[in-house]
């Protein structure tokens, strides 16, 4: 059993890189999810299980307050409820369903101060034959690791209560306390220090080829790309295609990425943010059950392999830069943001990439018992309007609802559609080659 967080909590790199965004509303950077559930659903008794899940995990409840030049972060009171709105759109038209959607999301989406807390609400959305529920959690409590987590629980908690049994959730082991205390100590270590002649060494990024009239990279402007894989290919993907190449998925991924990139802009060395779950920790620490935020945020510089190498020399080229990043990448973060100043400002100096890219997993995997979520439909991360995204590119996948997933991110005030379509067209052309020369064998 944990030691339950108390008194002031550090802030961890990732939360750190968060309060330095030029944002204008610091409340409105929210991780969403919708999930499918029964519309047999008791909502009462699914209200009462979502709290017994905020009230267990500590960092559900962390509330963000300014001292001084800087932010700092405490643990609020068990018992105060969340947000929670229910909506009947039984009747609806579909324009009706629409419009009202957007409502509720917007207004669950204002409404969670990071001040006071609790930063997390839930809308339940009833169709009559079917019921869909809204998660919205600000990103400073949570990740994609964690929503696995909270899915489950509720699931858990839910199921409980409907027996009448009372809820007992799986322990968690380390808090989130524990963890950012340890990468305070981590980033003062001599190990992490020798770190930073890798990362100050790093060259500054290319500019990324944008449109002509280029404008304001905000995300009021923000739209997407989605491509899918078939679920005969996504299989083929996960299971036989890092076995072929003896390398890991991301491996792959990458492979596929950086010569699509670079077919586009022309460049045989790409800088990317990479995002790691970031949970490498001790031997005597344990995050499986430990809900928060603890992406690793970290630049790599790629040397692309030639267009006209195999996939087995370009997945092996990538595999081995991959592998000469130092400490998976943590310490980038932890001398970014918790070094001294001649290390924070050595990092400032080798500038920020204008890519980012990001594997979340599967992210559509309920408890074999599951009763309640039937499905996942939509992840999402959702912002202020006028605030000024973190990257000019974001590329995203996962693995929802048994199909690969790759979203690009942008605003279309730097990247035109178009350009956009064929990147991420391309870029999945590619991994359907890498699949098909596994399958030839």
């Amino acid at each position: 059993m944990h030691r339950p967080m108390e008194g002031v909590v550090p802030l961890t790199p990732i939360q750190q890189w968060f309060f330095g965004l030029p944002l204008t509303h610091h409340d409105q950077f929210n991780f969403q999810a919708v999930v499918n559930i029964d519309p047999a659903t008791d909502l009462e008794i699914l209200r009462l299980a979502i709290q017994c899940v905020i009230d267990h995990h500590d960092s559900l409840r962390l509330q963000f307050v300014r001292e001084g030049d800087g932010w700092a972060q405490r643990v609020g009171p068990i018992g105060q409820p969340s947000r929670w709105m229910v909506v009947d759109l039984a009747h609806a038209s579909e324009e009706e369903r629409r419009s009202r959607e957007l409502e509720v999301r917007r207004a669950i989406h204002e409404d969670l101060p990071i001040g006071t807390g609790p930063s997390i609400g839930f809308a339940v959305m009833h169709y009559g034959d079917a019921a869909e529920l809204l998660v919205c959690v600000h990103h400073l409590l949570t990740d994609g690791v964690s929503w696995r987590i909270l899915r489950e629980d509720i699931e858990v908690a839910y199921g409980s209560l409907c027996r009448g049994e009372p809820v007992k959730l799986d322990a968690i082991a380390t808090s989130y306390q524990d963890w950012a205390q340890h990468l305070t100590k981590l980033a003062q270590t001599t190990e992490t220090r020798a770190d930073l002649a890798h990362w100050a060494t790093l060259r500054r990024p290319r500019q990324l080829p944008t449109r002509q009239d280029r404008g304001e990279n905000i995300v009021a402007r923000q739209a997407s790309v989605v491509s899918c894989l078939s679920d005969e290919d996504t299989e083929a993907l996960l299971r036989t295609v890092p076995v072929f190449y003896g390398a890991r998925i991301n491996d792959v991924l990458l492979a596929a990425l950086t010569r699509a990139v670079s077919g586009w802009t022309g460049d045989d060395c790409l800088r990317i943010d990479l995002e790691g779950h970031g949970r490498e920790g001790p031997d005597d620490f344990n995050l499986s059950r430990t809900v928060g935020w603890f992406t690793a945020m970290y630049p790599v510089e790629f040397a692309v392999p030639s267009a006209s190498a195999n996939w087995h020399t370009a997945v092996a080229a990538i595999k081995n830069q991959l592998a000469q990043v130092p400490s998976r990448g943590i310490s980038f973060g932890l001398l970014r943001y918790l070094g001294s100043e001649a290390e924070r400002e050595a990092l400032v100096n080798i500038g920020t990439a204008e890519m980012i890219f990001t594997y979340m997993g599967q992210m559509d995997r309920s408890p074999g018992s599951a009763t309640l979520i039937q499905g996942q439909k939509s992840i999402s991360l959702s912002q202020c309007g006028q605030d000024v995204r973190s990257h000019l590119l974001e590329l995203e996948c996962c693995v929802l609802n048994d199909q690969f997933r790759m979203e690009a991110l942008y605003s279309r005030n730097v990247f035109e559609d178009s350009t956009m379509e064929t990147l991420t067209e391309v870029f999945m052309w590619h991994l359907r080659e890498l699949i098909a020369e596994a399958a030839r064998g």
